[in-house]
């Protein structure tokens, strides 16, 4: 007898609605090994309660991040609950999305105004400071938005604001507008006292070391995709098993003979995974049949979208090992060490730094 015979869903919902199939299938997240590690991390950095510290989950798109961020966001709320009782303008933590403009740049003010919305701030229209330096009242600005914000942090008490999609604040030109956007942060961290997590994908890394005191301040919480090595794909197999497990249908395939396919066309990405699962599940439940090798693969991204998706992944795990110390991938099958350069050595054809003569000018008669 097979696990699919013993099936996780409620029995009742083989006669519901295919909306209401749908709704619960959407809810199911698997606690798989590298959601927990990267949960019980966190977990971990919010009982130091560090005023001033950054957390930053970063990691491949389809990993998790956002489905960790929500449960983090539960948890909180669920264990404030009596307090929120009695104090009903304590607020222990909320969730906003940042956003990127229609130009592709982010907009702080944009921003600000979200996350006074998420935390129902009232009169968020009327907010309004003076400019010190000609007296005249400031409405609206992105400045009165950011002082309206930290002073609601403080006010309400809040402990954990979560920034989803953080690596939109990367959309700013030049190096040093970088640097600009992790002060700002880092600042309103510092005057608010209130621990922030950003999470985002691994485009978020080329923000977070930037410079000595940064680096310093941020704790990097990393939630991979899973590997081609055994102990991974055994893993990733159990975590095929346990989505099938529940898929509200009658009739199942196994797809566990199928899982060197499914991880090829997620990219050992669960959250992929699971999308494509929700979109075989639609298309499942019309043709009134199972999640077969024939719906699997009419469902699902394009090659050429995870071929997008693959590169991305890629540089950012290379950029990962970068910052973890780990050799590349050509070091590690052997290659021989890239030769260091000497403290006075020069690129082939370069010039030394030198003046050249300049000829004197005859004086004009």
């Amino acid at each position: 007898m097979s696990e699919l015979d013993h099936p996780a869903f409620p029995v009742a919902l083989l006669t519901a609605t295919a909306d209401e199939r749908i709704a619960y299938f959407a809810d199911v997240w698997i606690v798989h090994p590298a959601f927990k590690d990267a949960l019980t991390r966190i977990r971990r950095l919010l009982r130091l309660k560090q005023p001033g510290y950054l957390v930053v989950l970063n990691g491949p798109t389809g990993a998790g991040k956002t489905r960790l961020c929500r449960m983090l966001l539960a948890e909180r709320i669920a264990a404030a609950r009596e307090r929120m009782a009695t104090e009903t303008d304590y607020v222990p933590a909320f969730m906003v999305e940042l956003a990127a403009e229609r130009d592709g740049r982010f907009d702080w003010r944009d921003h600000f105004s979200r996350s006074l919305r998420q935390l129902q701030e009232p009169l968020l229209d009327r907010k309004v400071l003076r400019d010190e330096a000609t007296g005249e009242l400031e409405w609206g600005t992105e400045r009165v938005l950011r002082f309206a914000y930290e002073s609601c942090l403080k006010h309400r008490k809040v402990e954990l604001a979560i920034w989803d999609e953080a690596h939109h604040l990367r959309k700013l030109a030049g190096s040093r507008a970088f640097v600009e956007q992790m002060d700002t942060v880092k600042s309103i961290v510092n005057l608010t006292g209130t621990l922030h997590l950003l999470a985002g994908t691994y485009e978020i890394l080329d923000l977070c070391d930037l410079s000595a005191e940064l680096a310093r301040r941020t704790y990097d919480v990393h939630l991979p995709r899973y590997g081609e090595s055994a102990h991974e794909q055994r893993i990733f197999l159990n975590v095929i098993r346990s989505l099938q497990i529940h898929l509200p249908l009658r009739s199942q395939t196994n797809l566990s003979a199928l899982a060197d396919y499914l991880y090829e066309r997620s990219l050992g990405c669960v959250g992929i995974l699971k999308d494509w699962l929700m979109e075989a599940l639609v298309l499942a439940m019309e043709e009134n049949a199972g999640v077969s090798e024939s719906v699997l693969q009419r469902t699902g991204y394009s090659p050429g979208k995870l071929q997008a998706i693959r590169r991305e992944i890629e540089l950012g795990e290379c950029r990962r090992r970068e910052m973890d110390g780990i050799p590349s991938i050509a070091r590690e099958k052997g290659a021989p060490p890239r030769p260091q350069a000497t403290s006075f050595g020069h690129r082939p054809g370069q010039r030394r730094a030198i003046r050249d003569p300049v000829p004197a000018a005859p004086f004009p008669a």
